[in-house]
């Protein structure tokens, strides 16, 4: 949450992704609106806005890449069934680069010269997506995308 990360820790965060590094935020009970993200420094690096607290919403759709991105390399999106996803709103210069339903599930955005993605999925609820062998192979692909997986990595096409 933002305030276990403080105003220190978040203005840490915020130059560290101006000065080329590179941020994934995912998901769960204590993020985005529970979080408390709204208002505060991560709001203005993340690609998303936060709604405010109590931004879970139950998800019963397909879970899709976007067409023309280009991270996906190996990986199935067909055990990829996120029981709730955060509601957020897409900054403007964001992509959409994984959607579940209508939803937004993975958004990367620039700040800086770094790059910042948001997985908006949660562990929550029945499905246990995240504990799969095509989950394990699409985070991959979206750490190397981002340039997380590779010190030194610049990121995608951004």
């Amino acid at each position: 949450s933002a305030a276990h990360i403080g105003d220190t820790g978040m203005e840490m965060i915020k130059d560290y992704c101006k000065y080329g590094g590179n941020l994934l935020v995912l998901g769960g009970p204590f993020a985005y609106g529970n979080g408390g993200y709204k208002g505060t420094a991560l709001d203005e690096i993340l690609p998303v806005l936060s709604q405010g607290p109590f931004d879970l919403k139950a998800v019963d759709g397909v879970m899709k890449w976007t067409p023309g991105q280009k991270m996906i390399k190996t990986g199935s999106l067909d055990a990829l069934k996120p029981g709730y996803i955060h509601y957020v709103k897409v900054k403007p210069a964001a992509k959409v680069l994984l959607t579940c339903g209508e939803d937004p599930f993975l958004v990367a955005g620039a700040y800086g010269d770094g790059t910042v993605m948001c997985i908006t999925g949660t562990p929550l609820g029945s499905s246990d997506f995240c504990n799969t062998p095509q989950w394990q192979e699409v985070l991959a692909n979206i750490l190397d995308y981002s340039g997380l997986k590779k010190k030194g990595g610049s990121g995608g096409d951004k």
